[in-house]
């Protein structure tokens, strides 16, 4: 399922944004690997959660490979929300991994922390699609 909404992320920024048949191949690649992640997952449903975390890390970042058509058809700030969607995720998606039990505000524990960073990322993507691209 997280394979899926990664891969469902990249589309208006590969579809929209980048267009033509660059913008098709990346996203064909981008739902490729996700399609393979979730083989992965499937034939390996209990692999530790630091890997399966590191591949989600690794398919949203893939990104950078189109960091330069993306920054010549994107509003910087569509550009800079996109990057700052990123390093939200990329927080939450390493205290999901690392489960720090120390890490508590208040009632929250690592678990809804590492959450509230995953809203904060999808809020960021939403308003660079939504205010930029469509």
């Amino acid at each position: 399922m997280i394979f899926m909404l990664i891969a469902g992320s990249y589309a208006p920024f590969c579809l929209i944004a980048l267009g033509g048949s660059k913008g098709t191949v990346f996203f064909t690649t981008i739902a490729s690997i996700a399609v393979a992640g979730i083989l992965f997952r499937m034939l390996w449903f209990n692999c530790p959660r630091w890997l399966q975390t590191s591949l989600y890390i690794g398919l949203g970042w893939a990104a950078v490979f189109m960091i330069k058509p993306l920054s010549q058809v994107l509003n910087p700030a569509s550009l800079y929300l996109l990057v700052l969607g990123g390093i939200l995720y990329t927080v939450g998606g390493v205290i999901y991994a690392l489960k720090p039990k120390g890490l508590k505000f208040g009632k929250f524990g690592f678990h809804e922390i590492f959450h509230i960073f995953i809203i904060l990322g999808s809020l960021s993507h939403f308003i660079s699609v939504f205010s930029y691209i469509l």
